[in-house]
């Protein structure tokens, strides 16, 4: 395949694509076979005509639009990975019927994202608050461990008095005028003896039951209970067959070993502060970036297409479209409710576009500027760590990938990541302590008793 390409306008360019007489020939020739085995003629069977004698009735003309489609859609495909470009609207195409014996060469016109030229973009002076790991952070990540791994113990106690916070297991029956009610009894139910949960009141009239009393109670359900029960009273009985305390575990050694590969609690700290301060780190430079970016848009002189505003459109409406899919709605369903058309939220999101646009202006000149790149082993890497992360095989993800056409848009993601972390490792940062924190170290300072 040759590729030459013609710049026709800053955002506009023409690919000229020649594809070998050999692929030409083998597309036709495979194309006749398949048409051969339909044909029917008289004295012979069904796809056992001779093929010359095929050949008449099969013409090259015939079979030419199917050749088109065959292999035009992936050769463009290939000719635009190989040039490097990303297109920003469909192709115009202008060719001739492809002919046996002679190679085919088409042309395609297509919109194209503008190349400008970008100044200071190393040593960009920004501003964070310095955020630091402390104590308390540590602890609030250690309770949480230590909360889960509260456990269930039965109380053997006969004469403990069911508290709230504690478990229960009962049996139950509701009645309403002295009928049962539909679905409204149980049998070794585990109750959390909290007012919030279950039905509201339920487990206060629980309070003080001893293991193997009975009770009985009347609730009144509110009148804006999400049930028909709502605004109507039961009667219920409860037998109290046992109890359970939720015992939490101390903060010490054993506790490190049973929720870690720790064998301390300081070596489980230390574990914890270092996991929060690459956390931390991850904010920061994300920080870096997004500050970096901003203080770059403004230099960003380009006039942007309406095929490139489009583009960055219509990629904000299919991420919205996937985000409502993942709860279960879809893009038609939220215009109803809106009782908007999809032509007014083009133009809300038209703000939005245009800033994509240009930073994808600005991750392009870096790039370029740069020699920024993404190799296939770039690629192959992301995929792998997808698939362990979600225990996939990479062969077929990366084989849906290429038959989904989504490479190329993994590849520019990539891109981004490592034109985002130059940037932000080549920028000036000055982290400076949050007004409420100064203020907090300021009062500490005032309190600390003055040496004689």
């Amino acid at each position: 395949m040759k590729v030459t390409k013609t710049k026709d306008s800053p955002t506009r360019i023409t690919l000229e694509i020649e594809i070998e007489q050999e692929k030409v020939d083998s597309e036709f020739e495979k194309l006749f076979n398949q048409a051969r085995r339909q044909l029917v003629l008289h004295g012979f069977r069904k796809g056992k005509v001779p093929p010359k004698l095929a050949a008449r009735h099969i013409k090259d003309e015939l079979l030419a639009s199917d050749v088109l489609e065959h292999i035009v859609p992936p050769v463009y495909t290939e000719a635009l990975e190989q040039e490097g470009i990303i297109p920003v609207s469909e192709p115009e195409l202008d060719f001739k019927p492809p002919e046996r014996g002679m190679p085919f060469v088409f042309k395609a016109s297509l919109e194209v994202k503008p190349e400008i030229e970008l100044a200071d973009y190393k040593g960009v002076e920004v501003v964070i608050p310095k955020i630091e790991v402390k104590e308390e952070n540590v602890e609030e990540v250690l309770k949480s461990m230590q909360k889960a791994a509260t456990k269930m113990v039965p109380v053997e106690d006969e004469s403990y008095l069911l508290a709230e916070g504690d478990r229960a297991i009962i049996d139950f029956e509701s009645s309403e005028n002295g009928k049962p009610v539909d679905r409204g009894s149980g049998k070794d139910f585990l109750l959390e003896m909290d007012p919030e949960k279950f039905v509201p009141g339920f487990s206060d009239n629980l309070v003080g039951m001893k293991k193997g009393d009975d009770k009985e109670f009347s609730i009144t359900f509110p009148e804006d209970y999400p049930s028909d029960l709502k605004g109507r009273t039961l009667d219920f009985k409860v037998l109290l067959k046992e109890v359970r305390k939720m015992e939490m575990p101390e903060l010490n050694d054993s506790l490190a070993k049973e929720v870690s590969k720790k064998e301390t609690l300081e070596e489980l700290k230390e574990d914890i502060r270092k996991d929060l301060q690459a956390n931390l780190d991850e904010q920061e430079q994300g920080a870096v970036q997004d500050r970096v970016i901003e203080k770059l848009l403004p230099g960003v002189d380009a006039e942007l297409s309406e095929a490139f505003i489009n583009y960055e459109t219509n990629y904000i409406l299919n991420d919205i479209n996937k985000q409502l899919k993942w709860q279960g709605a879809s893009l038609e369903s939220f215009l109803a409710s809106k009782k908007q058309s999809i032509e007014n939220l083009k133009t809300e999101l038209r703000p939005q576009a245009e800033r994509l646009a240009k930073i994808e202006l600005i991750i392009d000149a870096v790039a370029r500027l740069e020699s920024i790149a993404v190799t296939d082993e770039d690629i192959n890497k992301d995929i792998q760590d997808f698939a362990d992360q979600t225990d996939q095989d990479p062969a077929r993800i990366k084989k849906t990938m290429e038959d989904e056409g989504t490479i190329p848009a993994l590849k520019y993601n990539l891109l981004k990541r490592k034109v985002l972390k130059f940037l932000a490792e080549n920028a000036k940062v000055d982290r400076v302590i949050k007004a409420e924190e100064e203020k907090e170290k300021a009062e500490e300072k005032i309190e600390e008793p003055v040496s004689e």
